[in-house]
């Protein structure tokens, strides 16, 4: 059974609901959106579960100050989140979960980036 084709192209700039509950990183690449974009082609057409969904690539920093674009999914609770990285590790392709952001009124939980200041 052929995997259902690609959601429209990856979002640059996520709207809130778009990057609700828990996301899965997919990759984070130094060499611009250009790869970030293969790379969510190549997953979604390998993994039915990825083809509904909307990518997001976001345009970020890595520690040394270097410009990275991360692809990740969002829209998980936690369970089927870890599920989906299971399935890609499964297959040898490396994600992350990535916890909730904080919403307003609330902080950072222990081990999110926001907490930690870490950077991915």
């Amino acid at each position: 059974m052929p995997a259902a084709p690609p959601s429209a192209g990856p979002s640059a700039t996520p709207s809130a609901a778009a990057t609700a509950g828990y996301r899965v990183q997919l990759g984070a690449f130094g060499d611009g959106s250009g790869a970030a974009q293969r790379t969510w082609q190549s997953l979604a057409a390998r993994y039915p579960a990825l083809g509904a969904r909307t990518p997001l690539i976001a345009a970020a920093r890595n520690a040394a100050g270097r410009p990275i674009h991360r692809l990740q999914v969002a829209g998980f609770d936690r369970a089927g989140a870890e599920a989906l990285c299971a399935e890609l590790a499964g297959h040898h392709d490396p994600c992350l979960v990535v916890p909730p952001l904080p919403g307003p009124g609330r902080e950072a939980g222990p081990g999110t980036p926001e907490a930690s200041g870490a950077r991915h």
